[in-house]
């Protein structure tokens, strides 16, 4: 799946301090944080949701957050894995991280088949790049 045929526009700009607290803020810029958007359903690992006629599965991985899920589509066995798992260094230090149960997430993920990632951060990754991240994260001293 092309993110072109989801027709879901993304805007980078500066957001203030970086979400780690760690670094300057950004100049011209302060820290903020938005309402979260009204609840419309509750989804579980395993529920099915529609996103523009494109049914994607859910799958849980906390760890990086409490309720961190990844969405799956099953078509193109394509992953958008948000925070839980992207192409660089894993955040596991703020507030409501849990390592453990982080670890527990990559344990799951080294092992699962996907043909793209789409994560929250940087360029999308391969399959072989994520069980790579997943492995390095689970090699690091506990």
């Amino acid at each position: 799946m092309s993110p072109e045929s989801l027709r879901i526009q993304v805007v980078r700009r500066p957001a203030g301090e970086s979400s780690s607290g760690k670094g300057p803020p950004r100049a011209g810029t302060k820290p903020t944080m938005q309402a979260p958007a009204p609840l419309t359903e509750v989804v579980r690992e395993g529920s099915t949701i529609d996103i523009g006629g494109v049914g994607f599965t859910v799958l849980h991985l906390p760890g990086h957050s409490p309720g961190s899920i990844a969405l799956f589509d099953t078509r193109t066995v394509g992953l958008f894995s948000g925070d839980a798992i992207y192409d660089g260094g894993l955040v596991d230090d703020l507030s409501g991280c849990d390592k453990e149960v982080y670890r527990n997430t990559m344990s799951r993920l080294k092992d699962t088949e996907v043909s793209i990632v789409y994560g929250g951060h940087g360029n999308p990754m391969s399959q072989e790049r994520m069980h790579d991240v997943a492995t390095t994260y689970l090699d690091r001293p506990v």
